[in-house]
């Protein structure tokens, strides 16, 4: 029995190259964002969180010539991340992020620089992508649902968009047998067409193997989708039994606020909870599928075809937003949950 002890403790693999390092990054970085932001500080830390947005729609303003902005190719995406901090994480986002050309290139680029990775996706390409996705370690994979079936497939533009996204979750999840897969969270956005179905999308999800149910609900009208309001008592009594049923880990509200909270938030009575101001802008920044850079919807700094990412997080465009943001929130936060707390 010894033996065979012995023998499983020496057959364990060992831990990558520099993932100790780099989780040790990850701790001090955030750190730093966390003092900075409480501080309210103008200058941040490096950013925690970068996102990556692979697709999306052109800009509105053309270049100087009077043509399109091109999108970012394979090679200019893999050019940014030299100049992502140590300790960062990064987050691949877009309708169609899964359909870039270069995202294997791209993944295992971030593999070597021991990069955790989360992808984003409305799951219609999860299924064709799924033994990339593990097969060059994406740390996490959240997919979208609006819901019900109908509903869904409606927005996304495809008649069989809901059945995807399950038979792309099953084969992730089917994956694990022969190795950790990705974590599986599945986002479950709140509007007025399925607020009555909320429990039934998330048993959904956890059924097809989601670690973790993210129901998400834009405050008071901002929901572009909607002619009316959610219902918020309605909503946060779904929520709480869901929780009730799987747990508090399992099944998370965004934004994370009590009954009364919550009712308030539903209606667009309720300005911002927890902190005084949004801590968005100090932790993370954005760069579009054009190289335009955003700490958030609202700040727009320039573009990484102009200059580095560093000197746009801490320029004068950013410094400038975080200092009025100091004052209080803004116009432009009315329809951003990241004012709240966990949100």
């Amino acid at each position: 029995m010894a033996a065979a002890t012995e023998t499983k403790k020496t057959s364990r693999p060992a831990a990558p190259a520099g993932a100790t390092h780099a989780a040790l990054s990850r701790t001090v970085l955030r750190l730093r964002n966390a003092f900075r932001a409480r501080a309210a500080t103008e200058t941040a830390a490096p950013p925690q969180i970068v996102s990556f947005e692979l697709s999306g729609p052109p800009p509105s303003n053309a270049r100087d010539d009077g043509k399109p902005a091109a999108p970012l190719d394979v090679d200019e995406w893999v050019e940014l991340l030299e100049q992502l901090p140590a300790g960062a994480r990064l987050r691949l986002c877009g309708p169609k992020a899964l359909d870039f050309d270069g995202l294997e290139t791209l993944l295992l680029e971030c593999g070597r620089r021991s990069l955790p990775v989360r992808v984003e996706t409305d799951a219609l390409e999860l299924e064709r992508r799924a033994a990339t996705l593990f097969a060059l370690g994406v740390a996490g994979v959240e997919l979208t649902l609006y819901g019900p079936e109908e509903v869904d497939n409606r927005r996304l533009g495809d008649d069989e968009a809901v059945e995807r996204a399950v038979r792309g979750a099953l084969t992730l999840k089917g994956l694990s047998a022969t190795g950790p897969a990705p974590r599986l969270v599945v986002t479950v956005e709140v509007g007025t067409e399925n607020q009555d179905h909320i429990a039934e999308l998330a048993g959904h999800a956890l059924a097809v193997g989601a670690d973790r149910v993210l129901v998400r609900c834009l405050p008071g009208e901002a929901d572009p989708h909607a002619d009316a309001l959610v219902d918020g008592r309605k909503l946060f009594e779904q929520i709480d039994g869901l929780r009730k049923r799987y747990g508090g880990q399992k099944i998370v509200a965004l934004p994370d606020l009590p009954a009364r909270g919550f009712e308030l938030y539903c209606s667009g009575s309720l300005d911002s909870v927890g902190p005084s101001r949004c801590l968005v802008p100090w932790r993370g920044v954005a760069v579009d599928p054009f190289g335009a850079v955003r700490l958030c919807p609202a700040a727009r700094l320039g573009s990484v075809r102009e200059d580095l990412l560093s000197a746009l997080f801490n320029g004068a465009r950013a410094r400038e937003f975080r200092r009025r943001l100091r004052g209080g929130l803004l116009e432009e936060c009315a329809s951003c949950l990241g004012r709240f707390r966990r949100g």
